[in-house]
């Protein structure tokens, strides 16, 4: 027997191999595969980067041949166009001509100077003339001096221009003189004017859609003067100096880290987006609608953001059908629907357009990326979760999103306004009852500002404070619409909606509601009790939903560690071992010799004395390795049981297999006189065939053992197969 202290050692050996495998093989192993995966995929970069170089290189020399042979070809085109008058066509064939050679040059730039450059790792030499430079042409301003004809304008004296938009109008930096600042006190010393003639490339329907809202937006003071003649049309704005919010945003994530911006700059960044709900308020309330909220919009000046580019402005009450001038990205996918749906301006509420674009924009600067419709926008950076549910908020579906700038405007100055920004939670926000209500004032400046504990990181002396770390309790009151009330913890006289008490309140609040329903004939019985079914399945869902999840996550948080697990399951397999050793301990002291075979062994026949048996594999899965393997063993206990058992005489199992018939052999009948004289002839006591039980199962465990003999007769004398089977 295994004695006790052998047990223990071989346990406490089992328990530190484990030990020794978890803690220093499995490391071990995972660094040398990390290193092999590293040098394997460091080799297979060098040969994509030389690959790349290579064929990009001959990818350039052969557009820049194919562009020679485009020029050879068009230039005669050019000349015969000219000597004919089709000017028409030349300035086309022109043109096509001077792509041929800005493809050829780009080719050029890249074979000499790119392409090297970044082969041997030195790209970003090159950002600033490819990126930066090249930005700055294109935004480049245009002529400072406009043409005499149209380009003066009365009290202004022209100093500088401003890049012009997709409107064909011209933008001009002026000073007022003197005269017009003594009549106007308020004018600032710098504006700018906007100016469009027909023979600088802008139309009739441009002039018309930026003139039609501008006598309300100089109510707003943000038209200082516009005039239209019979040759041009102009307004005038305040101008402020700076760069747009686009190159800012670019500008803080290049000094930022990949996972996005640090709190200082998301302060900053709340300040900016701030500035820009204030103003789109003040443009609410006096009844207009920006229409193209984005960051090239939005001038940082002084640390503060200012709202530009009237041109697209539109009054809320317009009768005009919408349309869908706007810019991609920030413009509101809802709108463009609505536009082709022919929906008017005032059957809407544009206000919420702004603010779509305004969460569209937040999400630009935080993520420095383009945003995706609502909530197919993914955050991929850091950034406070209340924040981004304002953004999901502000690009939810027209009849979800925040009714108007104010109410956004107050859960930003929350967020940005607390302690701590990123322990903010959604819950705790004005909009959803986490704070005191917000109220709306306008002071004598006109300047909308919230006065609320939401502008406080710490609610008012007045008012009593929630036992912190308890959230807003939420109490549905209307299970078919979804609406429910928020119920602040800790506020006096507000009961916290309790878990279980509150359920049947707000079934039999339902079952009220969907009877004035039934009684006053809005909704069929029927289908009332349809919705009731889907949304008490709908809860259940829900309910199991989050039990799952609870469990799941309490089994995470206070499940046993893995290392625990991994010894439980080896102490596991040591006790299986141990039983198995003791076992055959067990069997090899009391003396006992092989295990007894699967198949009952008979004693060879009287009548086979002398004689051998013919061994023949018939077994449907004879070439399955656990059948050979079964078949062997039992064979070779045949033989140690004095069976003679011939298992390797080709002819004489050809000679047999001739007669044999297929399938079992019928017991009852006589065999074949040609199989029998073929058994005798050869001198065999029979045939010891396998063959397969019937029914199902592994091949290996319906392996069946038959012995055909002709050398026992029945009682009429007849030979017959042996029916014995092991």
């Amino acid at each position: 027997m295994v004695s006790f202290a052998g047990l223990i050692l071989f346990l406490l050996g089992l328990v530190a191999a484990g030990l020794v495998i978890a803690f220093v093989l499995v490391p071990l192993l995972k660094g040398i595969g990390w290193l092999i995966g590293g040098v394997f995929k460091g080799i297979g970069w060098v040969i994509a980067h030389i690959y790349q170089f290579i064929a990009g290189m001959l990818k350039d020399s052969v557009r820049f041949v194919g562009s020679l042979i485009a020029m050879v070809v068009l230039m005669p085109l050019l000349l015969m166009n000219i000597v004919i008058g089709r000017w028409s066509a030349a300035g086309h064939f022109g043109r096509s001509i001077k792509r041929e050679c800005n493809v050829a040059s780009n080719c050029i730039y890249r074979v000499a100077l790119q392409r090297p450059l970044r082969f041997v790792l030195l790209g970003g030499l090159l950002e600033g003339v490819e990126e930066r430079v090249n930005e700055a042409m294109i935004n480049a301003p245009t002529s400072d001096r406009p043409s005499r004809r149209v380009g003066k304008f009365d009290g202004y004296t022209i100093i500088g221009s401003l890049p012009g938009g997709g409107s064909g109008a011209k933008l001009y930096i002026a000073q007022p003189d003197d005269a017009k600042r003594a009549r106007n006190s308020a004018l600032p010393e710098r504006v700018v004017i906007k100016s469009f003639t027909l023979t600088d490339g802008s139309s009739l329907p441009q002039i018309i859609r930026e003139s039609r809202a501008l006598e309300a937006a100089k109510q707003l003071g943000l038209v200082l003067e516009h005039d239209l003649d019979e040759h041009r049309f102009f307004y005038v704005m305040p101008y402020h100096e700076g760069d747009h919010l686009g190159l800012i945003t670019r500008q803080m994530h290049g000094k930022s880290d990949a996972n996005g911006l640090n709190v200082r700059q998301l302060g900053t960044v709340f300040e900016y987006v701030e500035d820009l709900l204030g103003t789109l308020a003040e443009y609410h309330r006096g009844g207009l609608w920006h229409k193209d909220v984005k960051p090239e919009n939005i001038i940082i000046h002084d640390g503060e953001a200012h709202l530009v580019d009237l041109g697209l402005v539109t009054p809320l009450r317009s009768a005009m059908t919408l349309t869908t001038h706007g810019t991609e990205y920030f413009r509101d996918p809802e709108m463009v629907r609505m536009a082709l749906r022919g929906v008017k301006v005032h059957q809407v509420d544009g206000a919420k357009f702004d603010i779509y674009a305004v969460g569209a924009v937040l999400y630009f600067i935080t993520e420095n990326t383009f945003p995706a419709h609502g909530g197919l926008s993914v955050f991929a950076k850091r950034s406070p979760e209340a924040m981004r549910w304002i953004v999901r908020r502000a690009m939810a579906d027209y009849n979800k999103r925040y009714e108007t700038a104010d109410q956004m405007l107050a859960d930003l100055r929350y967020v940005s306004s607390a302690r701590d920004p990123f322990s903010v939670k959604p819950a705790q926000l004005p909009s959803m009852g986490g704070a005191t209500p917000t109220q709306f004032v306008v002071d004598p400046a006109g300047v909308a500002q919230v006065v609320s504990s939401a502008g406080s990181p710490k609610p008012p002396a007045e008012e009593p404070q929630a036992p912190r770390g308890r959230r807003p309790q939420l109490r549905v009151t209307n299970w078919w619409t979804g609406a429910y009330q928020v119920e602040k913890a800790g506020a006096p006289g507000a009961p916290h909606a309790p878990h279980v008490g509150a359920q049947p309140r707000a079934f039999r609040e339902q079952a009220a509601s969907l009877r004035h329903q039934v009684y006053a004939r809005t909704m069929s019985p029927r289908r009332a009790a349809r919705e009731q079914v889907k949304a008490a399945r709908a809860r259940a869902r829900e309910i199991q939903r989050r039990t799952r999840s609870h469990l799941h996550r309490r089994h995470i948080e206070h499940g046993p560690a893995p290392v625990l697990a991994v010894l439980a399951v080896m102490m596991m397999v040591g006790a299986f071992l141990v039983i198995k050793v003791s076992k055959r301990s067990a069997s090899v002291t009391s003396g006992e010799g092989l295990a007894a075979a699967p198949y009952a062994l008979p004693a060879p026949p009287a009548e086979s004395a002398g004689r051998a048996w013919l061994f023949l594999n018939d077994h449907p899965a004879a070439t399955n390795p656990r059948v050979q393997v079964e078949i062997q063993k039992v064979l070779g206990q045949y033989r140690d049981g004095g069976w003679r058992v011939i298992t390797d005489d080709a002819d004489i199992e050809v000679a047999v297999r001739k007669f044999l018939p297929a399938g079992q052999i019928d017991p009852d009948r006589p065999l074949p006189p040609l199989l029998r004289k073929t058994i005798l002839d050869n001198d065999l006591a029979g045939i010891l065939r396998i063959i397969a039980k019937p029914g199902e199962g592994a091949p290996h465990e319906r392996i069946d053992w038959v012995l055909i003999s002709p050398l026992k007769l029945t009682h009429d004398q007849a030979p017959v197969a042996d029916t014995r089977r092991n």
